[in-house]
């Protein structure tokens, strides 16, 4: 989901929107992720998911790290709007 982010960031850009990734992992494996994909928009960590809990984020654990899975998060002015599923959005541009 990430590279659909990377492909349509132009697209994001023109309509004025603005891409950011979130994950639980450090930031020394972001940017190693980052690099490797070749993302053009910055990955932020939260790897304490103190943002994921303060927005009440669905989260998981697997062995036991939590994690929560890709979402869209929309904001405007600093407030959240809407959280989508990333899939809604590859089958609505169908």
């Amino acid at each position: 989901m990430l590279l659909f982010f990377n492909q349509a960031l132009p697209l994001l850009k023109r309509l004025g929107i603005d891409v950011y990734g979130i994950s639980v992992q450090t930031t020394g494996i972001q940017m190693t992720s980052a690099e490797r994909l070749g993302l053009r928009f910055p990955l932020l960590s939260d790897a304490r998911c103190a943002l994921a809990e303060a927005i009440k984020l669905p989260m998981t654990l697997q062995g036991r790290r939590k994690r929560f899975p890709v979402l869209a998060v929309e904001l405007r002015n600093g407030v959240i709007r809407r959280i989508l599923d990333p899939e809604q959005l590859v089958v609505a541009s169908r």
